[in-house]
This record gives structure tokens, sequence and C-alpha cells, in this order.
């Protein structure tokens, strides 16, 4: 599927999703173009992370349809087509011994010595590769579930939340590493984030979700149109304001 010559890595169409009796996602549809850097902002229980999981094929479609180069995300996800990085993982308390190699291993079905060097280099972790996974910081860790994600060789990339837990410079070592595999590796990459600034500044383009989507623009559209995109989205007049000491 292409639009303008570009071919469409994620297509989400009339998608909705119940659980029990409450509406999660309701009547969803939009494009993302392969290559392309997106970030999906809306409130707690808007829908983020039932919407990424359906898209990973984590959980099961009720209504509606996606596709993920074309494929359904369950054989999307088999094929290694998507990286994964749920969550809160970064401050998942893990009591295993495992090294940083053997995390960043696991994230393949079959063993390909080439691809695991390949993510480690990426993100910069082959430096602690045979360190312990409990005793790296918080920031070390996101980097080794990247490469973990990445270690399938995927086309797509989906963050939730990655930098929660993490401090400031990590945060800004993030994503400049983001930008990278955006860049160079021309990766789709999707994040979730509460910092709707840092996302703004970073992004081609957002995703505001509130059960609905609410809104689809460019970056710079958002500087422009925020007060009432916020305010759909979180039913008041939060401002977007620049902190210049993030510097992310």
């Amino acid at each position: 599927m292409q639009i303008n010559g570009k071919n469409i890595a994620i297509k989400v169409e009339a998608l909705s999703f119940n659980y029990q009796n409450n509406v999660v996602l309701d009547n969803i549809s939009f494009e993302i173009m392969e290559g392309e850097y997106v970030g999906l902002i809306g409130p707690n229980g808007g829908g983020k992370t039932t919407l990424l999981k359906l898209m990973t094929g984590l959980t099961s479609t009720q209504k509606g349809k996606i596709l993920i180069n074309g494929l359904s995300p369950e054989k999307a996800r088999r094929k290694g087509k998507i990286g994964y990085v749920p969550q809160r993982i970064v401050q998942t308390n893990i009591q295993c011994p495992a090294t940083v190699e053997e995390v960043v291993t696991s994230g393949r079905i079959s063993t390909d010595l080439k691809a695991i060097e390949t993510a480690m280099l990426d993100t910069d972790v082959e430096k602690f590769r045979h360190r312990s996974i409990e005793d790296l910081s918080g920031g070390e860790k996101q980097r080794v579930f990247i490469a973990r994600a990445m270690a399938s060789d995927p086309s797509i990339l989906i963050l939730d939340e990655p930098t929660t837990g993490v401090d400031i410079q990590a945060t800004k070592n993030f994503y400049s590493l983001l930008k990278d595999l955006n860049q160079w590796h021309k990766m789709t990459i999707i994040i979730v984030s509460h910092d709707i600034e840092a996302v703004a500044k970073e992004v081609d383009s957002i995703l505001c979700l509130n059960k609905q989507l609410v809104s689809t623009c460019k970056h710079e559209d958002m500087k422009h149109n925020s007060a009432e995109i916020l305010k759909a989205l979180y039913g008041s007049d939060k401002n977007f304001i620049h902190h210049h000491h993030h510097n992310v």
C-alpha cells in the first residue's frame, strides 16, 4: 500500500475495542508511513496502551482492522517486524543474574549473532554486554531493552512511556538514540509519552488519543493549535509551555 510513492507501515481502520462493558477505543482510523516518527499522547485511561497491544498483536482486535506492512499484527510480530518496549519495563526489579547480552539475545526467536551484535552497537550497550542487567542504571537498562526490541531487526519500533523513571540526562540521551535510529535506519517509531513538550520537539507527527482520535497533526501544528487539542484530550486548559531546561 502506497500514498504519494511512500509505503504505509501501519494502517488502522475503524478500530473499536471494549473491555467488559467499557469503551476503550471508539472507531479509530489512521495511517503511519514507513520511516515516520510518531508521538502518541493522551490521558491515562485514554486507550494508548490498548492500542499498542493491538498493533503488536499481543491483544486480538474485536472490531475494525490493523495492518502492519500489509500483514496482521500477529503475523508481523512472528516475523520480527515489530520491536516493542512495554510500559515500566525499566522500573521492573529484575531478580535474575542475566547479562546484558543474554537479555538482548532473548529478543530473537532464532539466534542470529550478527543481528544481536548490531542491536547492541546501535544502542551503545555492547560495552557492558557481560554486566548483569540488575547492576545497570535506569538509562542503561532502557537502552538494553531497546536493543532487545531491535534484535529481531524490526522495521517498526514501538515504545510505551519509555522515559518513566529515567533521569533528565538519560532522557536526553534516549531521544538522541531514537533520532539516530529513525534517521540512520529509516525506522518507523511510535512513542507514547506524557512529556508532551519533549515529544512535540522530536517527532514528525502526533496522534492525540482519548478513546477517540481527537487529532492527528504535524509537530509544528501542535504549537499553534495546542490549547484546543489539549482541552479536547484532557478536558482542561493545559498550556503547551516551553521549559528550556529540558533541552531534549
